[in-house]
């Protein structure tokens, strides 16, 4: 669940006890396995791009979160649209007995 009250849980905890914490942290992170799988594969595809001689720019680099999950929200259809169109574009070929 985690804490509200930053304040309070320092007022609780020793230094040693964040230090303790700090270090299991270290040698094993918790939070968002997608989280931290997006961002190492992203950073490295963008070292492996870059060591092969691509010109990376911000428009042709991989974002952090480019494979983190991306839930519709209101007004924003243009991902369902692609979906439509490629059921559409499917159903047209088998249509013609390809």
């Amino acid at each position: 669940m985690g804490r509200l009250d930053v304040d309070a849980m320092l007022g609780e905890m020793t230094p040693r006890q964040f230090a303790g914490w700090w270090q299991y942290y270290r040698l094993k992170p918790w939070g968002s396995d997608w989280q931290r799988t997006s961002m190492a594969t992203a950073r490295s595809l963008n070292t492996m791009r870059a060591v092969a001689g691509v010109e990376m720019t911000e428009a042709n680099s991989y974002e952090d979160d480019f494979l983190m999950p991306k839930w519709r929200t209101p007004g924003n259809d243009s991902e369902l649209s692609e979906v439509e169109r490629q059921c559409e574009a499917a159903d047209s070929i088998e249509g013609l007995g390809v």
